[in-house]
C-alpha cells in the first residue's frame, strides 16, 4: 500500500501483518520524523526477536552508490538514525528488515527549510 502527497511525499509499506500475531517474533516497524536537518526515522522490535534493519537510500533524488547502513535492535528496544537530505531537500528511503515476512517501509518527500 501507498500513500502520496505533495511535492514528492510518499509513505509505502509492504509485508505480512500476520507475524504481529506470533508474539516470540520480530515484529518490526518504522517511524519517520521530518526537520530542516534531514529526516529522523526510529526503528523498533517490538516482539520477542533481535530485528536487522537494513536502511537504503533510493536513486531517485541522487542518492546513487550510497552503501545501506544496518541496525539491529534488540527485542523491545528501539534505535533512531538521522538520514540527510539531498541539497535540493530531497530524500527518497526503504527499509527492510530479516524476519523473513517481506517487511519494507519506503519513505519520499522534501525537508521543509526553517522559516
Amino acid at each position: 500500500m501507498d500513500a502520496h502527497g505533495p511535492d514528492g511525499f510518499l509513505r509505502g509499506y509492504k509485508g505480512d501483518v500476520r507475524t504481529w500475531s506470533d508474539a516470540s517474533k520480530g515484529r518490526p516497524e518504522v517511524s519517520v520524523v521530518e526537520s530542516p536537518t534531514g529526516v529522523r526515522i526510529t526503528l523498533s522490535s517490538q516482539g520477542g526477536r533481535a530485528v536487522e534493519f537494513t536502511i537504503g537510500a533510493n536513486s531517485a533524488f541522487g542518492a546513487v552508490g550510497s552503501v545501506p547502513q544496518v541496525v539491529t535492535v534488540a527485542p523491545g528496544g528501539s534505535a533512531e538514525q538521522l538520514l540527510a537530505p539531498t541539497a535540493a531537500g530531497r530524500y527518497d528511503y526503504t527499509v527492510t528488515a530479516n524476519t523473513g515476512d517481506g517487511f519494507e517501509r519506503r519513505f519520499a518527500g522534501r525537508v521543509q527549510p526553517e522559516r
